[in-house]
């Protein structure tokens, strides 16, 4: 309605090659015009093509982005398509955004078997921003997609959010 905030929010997600889009395209895109923008906790992974770029952003005007994971494993691709330009350096990217997005291997457990959990290792793992509220819970890893999705509390394991979908379970019970 006129005059009303409006808020787009992408947070905790994790994408794979086309896993979201069709061949060719690019894997989280926020194209609105909306006054508000937020991009937090979300694992992009080496999009279908040469032309796709893990992350576009239509306009820099009301963006908050953090602890982002932007991925690229074949060199010269772009990792994020802004008004800016297309970035391809990690370092460019964040002198015009947070400043905490990060360019490594998030560490999958099985990436050829598509288990997109994270190894303990990861460098995703307890490096999310704590968005709370409604993302509070991640999936958990032991879940099943789609009749046996189960999530858990990010505050209750580790000592930060995770980057991406899953939470890290280290099988412990939560203090």
């Amino acid at each position: 309605k006129g005059g009303d905030t409006v808020t787009c929010e992408v947070i905790g997600n994790t994408c794979y090659n086309d896993c979201l889009t069709a061949s060719g395209q690019d894997q989280l895109k926020v194209e609105t015009s909306t006054d508000t923008k937020v991009v937090k906790n979300n694992i992009s992974m080496d999009p279908g093509n040469a032309t796709s770029a893990c992350f576009r952003l239509s306009s820099l005007t009301g963006y908050t982005g953090a602890n982002n994971c932007w991925r690229q494993t074949t060199a010269g691709r772009n990792l994020v398509d802004s008004p800016n330009g297309n970035d391809t350096n990690i370092a460019t990217w964040n002198t015009y955004s947070s400043g905490n997005d990060i360019n490594q291997d998030p560490l999958f457990t099985n990436l050829g078997g598509r288990d997109f959990t994270l190894q303990s290792g990861s460098p995703c793992k307890d490096a999310g921003n704590a968005a709370g509220g409604v993302y509070l819970n991640g999936l958990n890893p032991s879940s099943t997609w789609p009749d046996n999705a189960a999530t858990l509390n990010q505050s209750a394991y580790g000592t930060g959010y995770e980057i991406g979908a899953f939470v890290f379970d280290t099988g412990a019970p939560p203090p």
